[in-house]
């Protein structure tokens, strides 16, 4: 797992283009508990669409880098190695997945503090909820948000006219 302080450092290192995105996921545990979590939340679209779309686009310069996040219902309970493997075992996440982050208040990690002051949500900069995500040029201007509803899919055309313009 990474630091969120050294998420900035990562963030220039990358190739290409970046898209960010506040990444929620339910502990092994938590999700043992809840037998319909497949039919329900936003879990298993999201975990599954950015999978494939980091599958299909990475060699071109995608990068997806997921921040685990407790501050909504505190449905995030699992430290940092439980979220990984289970983000890593049921999902196949190939994309970095790095240490839990507050993204609201003011413990907020400074990524995230500069992600919601480059573009607002629909009600403010707060974060609304999990799955919030964010698509973020070469030279880490915020080019667009999306809620946590949006599909990952749904936001591809937007993924490929900015590697085609990278």
């Amino acid at each position: 797992m990474i630091s969120p302080r050294d998420s900035l450092i990562l963030a220039q290192c990358r190739r290409q283009f970046i898209f960010y995105f506040l990444f929620f996921i339910f502990s092994f545990i938590r999700f043992i508990h809840l037998p319909d979590f497949e039919r329900s939340g936003l879990t298993n679209s999201n975990y599954t669409e950015l999978s494939q779309l980091y599958d299909k686009y990475k060699n071109q310069g995608l990068e997806i880098l997921a921040f685990p996040c407790n501050q909504f219902g505190a449905q995030e309970p699992g430290d940092n190695e439980q979220i990984q493997e289970f983000a890593c075992t049921r999902f196949k996440a190939e994309f970095p997945i790095f240490d839990k982050v507050d993204v609201n208040g003011d413990n907020a990690a400074p990524l995230y503090k500069h992600l919601k002051s480059s573009k607002g949500g629909l009600f403010g900069d707060s974060i609304k909820w999990n799955f919030s995500k964010f698509l973020v040029d070469k030279e880490g201007n915020v080019v667009e948000r999306y809620a946590p509803t949006t599909s990952p899919l749904s936001i591809e055309k937007d993924i490929k006219k900015l590697l085609e313009t990278a």
